[in-house]
């Protein structure tokens, strides 16, 4: 079962589940069962299946299970908030942080700073599966907030990029 803590409802979303980092209450102990998950539809096919969000880490961290299909990967993009840890579960990724490009497969680790540029890819032929972990929490939402927009036969890459922005995501024309 997934346990939720109230976070003051006077702020907005993300500002919300930032005012958790600093607190000091001691966490519940929880453990999230198969299927019992939050998943968000993403841009290219990606599924984001929230395993831990900053309601549950008190905003340190957040983790999820990103499920890239073959030929999807995010626009080249900084985080101005908080630093991705990806642990490839199955396939491989290619990853590109400045002009460093490198390939990471299964049982591998990838980190990727905030305040770097960077982007990810997946130019397999299977979906790869990865663990992701970004620390402070917060990003995680971003994924409910643009699920709406994703659904749709069309896509408003506008309305995408104005939230994204309010999450501290930057795209980087390449």
């Amino acid at each position: 079962m997934l346990v939720q803590r109230p976070a003051p409802k006077d702020y907005p979303p993300y500002v919300q589940e930032k005012e958790l980092i600093m607190s000091t209450e001691l966490l519940t102990p929880l453990a999230i069962g198969p299927g019992e998950a939050r998943v968000y539809d993403h841009i290219g096919g990606e599924k984001i299946t929230i395993l831990l969000s900053a309601q549950d880490t008190n905003g340190s961290f957040a983790m999820f299970i990103d499920e890239i299909p073959p030929a999807a990967g995010p626009p080249y993009h900084i985080h101005h908030n908080e630093d991705e840890t990806f642990y490839i579960l199955d396939g491989e990724l290619d990853i590109q942080i400045n002009e460093d490009k490198f390939t990471v497969r299964a049982g591998a680790t990838a980190f990727l700073p905030k305040g770097i540029p960077h982007t990810f890819h997946n130019s397999s032929s299977q979906v790869t599966r990865a663990l992701v972990v970004l620390s402070p929490a917060g990003l995680e939402s971003f994924f409910a907030d643009v699920e709406p927009l994703v659904i749709q036969a069309e896509l408003d890459m506008a309305a995408i990029l104005t939230i994204a922005g309010q999450y501290g995501i930057e795209i980087i024309p390449q």
